[in-house]
């Protein structure tokens, strides 16, 4: 299984902490592929989808904070 991340921040210099506590908690199971797509909230849409959809995932996994929800959901 293919699952990709997108990690969506208000900045670069506020990164979610949530990414590498899952990856850590799932990096035993067998057949798990992981894949991150970063952006910020300022970065370009399309391309940000682009790149989402170029990875071919069959789960897209995030988290929403109040200033990247908007963001995250139009992805």
């Amino acid at each position: 299984m293919r699952l990709v991340w997108l990690d969506i921040n208000a900045s670069h210099a506020h990164a979610s902490l949530a990414l590498p506590l899952l990856h850590h908690a799932c990096r035993d199971l067998d057949g798990i592929h992981w894949d991150v797509v970063r952006g910020t909230t300022a970065a370009d849409i399309p391309a940000l989808t682009a790149e989402l959809d170029a990875r071919a995932p069959d789960v897209v996994l995030a988290t929403l904070y109040l200033f990247t929800r908007s963001t995250v959901l139009t992805l």
